[in-house]
């Protein structure tokens, strides 16, 4: 198997939905659709993730980041 191969396999691979994810589901539906509209402003991850704590959710910077970029395994995930 060449890497090449190896990374469109890798790519496919999808796993259980991502922290960001389990947020979200578990949020109600007025804050679901904030944080969705956050997710997708510039508001970067790190202030989101502080916003987040307070409200009593814990959800790291970096997860909102990998999220952000495609880069979790959520089914929903389009990579």
């Amino acid at each position: 198997m060449t890497l090449l191969d190896e990374l469109a396999a890798d790519a496919t691979i999808k796993g259980p939905s991502c922290t960001t994810t389990l947020a979200l589901e578990a949020m109600e539906p007025d804050d679901r659709a904030d944080m969705l509209e956050a997710l997708a402003s510039g508001y970067t991850a790190a202030a989101l993730s502080r916003v987040l704590k307070r409200r009593g959710i814990s959800l790291a910077p970096q997860s909102i980041a990998r999220h952000r970029r495609g880069e979790c395994k959520c089914p929903s995930n389009p990579s």
